[in-house]
């Protein structure tokens, strides 16, 4: 039996708040250029695709659509949050000291 053992802790990963795939003014650029991309957009770029008002209702939505995805995404990853050495005998002793009969 091992003298000690190393327990490790990890907790699921949380979205950080800077997290550039989830900027709503990023989305939409990325959004545009694959329109654009596609032929959809002014070859020139002198034509904003959006009019004020439109941005103005395109962004509160993709906020709202950032939020959401905030909300319910669960990331699969986790981080490690704690280790701790432990003393092999000693734990036994005290958890399950019914193991130690046969020594």
């Amino acid at each position: 039996m091992p003298e000690s053992v190393t327990v490790y802790g990890y907790s699921r990963m949380t979205l950080d708040t800077s997290e550039p795939s989830l900027d709503p003014d990023m989305i939409l650029e990325r959004i545009v250029e694959d329109l654009d991309g596609n032929g959809y957009g002014d070859p020139d770029g002198n034509m904003d695709p959006f009019t004020k008002e439109g941005m103005a209702d395109v962004m509160e939505k993709g906020r709202a659509f950032v939020a959401a995805i905030r909300e319910h995404y669960q990331p699969w990853a986790c981080e490690q949050t704690h280790k701790v050495d432990v003393d092999v005998k000693a734990w036994i002793a005290e958890n399950r000291p019914d193991c130690l009969k046969w020594e």
